[in-house]
């Protein structure tokens, strides 16, 4: 693996250990897998924005993360 690849896997693997972290003060069910799906939604907006040229993804997303939520927390 190179090293650029390494970095990245290392990066996204931060990014996930934070939402995990906030994942477990806020109440989530399932943090592991919440923050698997949110990192999915990070990267699809990414990827939709690359694609596309637009930003329109993080708007799908935000909307897409309110569900997840109000699936994962509360009762």
């Amino acid at each position: 693996m190179n090293k650029a690849h390494q970095v990245s896997i290392d990066l996204r693997e931060s990014i996930r250990q934070i939402i995990m972290r906030l994942a477990v003060e806020a109440g989530v069910k399932n943090p592991d897998f919440f923050s698997r799906q949110y990192l999915l939604l990070i990267g699809g907006a990414s990827l939709m924005a690359t694609i596309e040229q637009s930003p329109e993804g993080a708007t799908f997303a935000q909307t897409a993360l309110s569900v997840l939520i109000d699936a994962n927390v509360g009762d």
